[in-house]
């Protein structure tokens, strides 16, 4: 993407990425030339639309050591390692686990790369089960707002995230 698709994006128009990865593939550095690419009039950055698998990989890939160089790479350092042997002394359940490392990336996203507004959306989920969550990141107030509004209005779609399934009363007859 750095080499072949940002020469051909405009470094002043608005821009938005969709990093739809099947697991861990964005690495941090791919992350930072996105972010760095475009400098907007008002200093703003290519804007990020990340799906973030932790429960469908990461949280997988912390058990195996051998994949740890790949969580490297996905988080841009080894400090993710750090909050994986806080989690596991804290003996955290899943949810805090997802809720930190979602978290780790959001900081780096906001503290590193300077986005002004950094937002998870999710779970999306299939049955009980938990499957990814979406992060969104902007410098601009509007497209903050309206993320926020676009992803708190429930979705009537089966597999679609914040989907509530709706149940209905039908008549004893239905040919009423």
């Amino acid at each position: 993407i750095p080499e072949q698709v940002l020469p051909h994006v405009s470094r002043v128009a608005p821009t938005l990425a969709f990093l739809d990865s099947t697991g861990v593939e964005p690495k941090w550095e791919l992350v930072k030339s996105l972010a760095h690419h475009r400098r907007g009039v008002r200093g703003e950055k290519v804007e990020l639309l990340i799906l973030f698998a932790f429960d469908m990989f990461i949280n997988r890939w912390l058990k195996s050591e051998r994949l740890w160089g790949r969580l490297d790479e996905f988080y841009g350092d080894q400090e993710w390692r750090d909050h994986l042997r806080d989690s596991i002394q804290r003996g955290e359940e899943i949810a805090a686990r997802r809720t930190r490392f979602i978290g780790l990336y959001m900081a780096r996203l906001r503290d590193d790369l300077g986005y002004q507004f950094v937002d998870p959306y999710g779970p999306l989920t299939r049955g009980r089960h938990v499957l990814y969550h979406m992060i969104f990141a902007t410098d601009h107030p509007v497209a903050h707002r309206i993320m926020g509004d676009v992803w708190s209005k429930a979705r009537a779609i089966p597999g679609d995230m914040f989907y509530q399934q709706r149940t209905f009363d039908l008549p004893d007859d239905p040919t009423r």
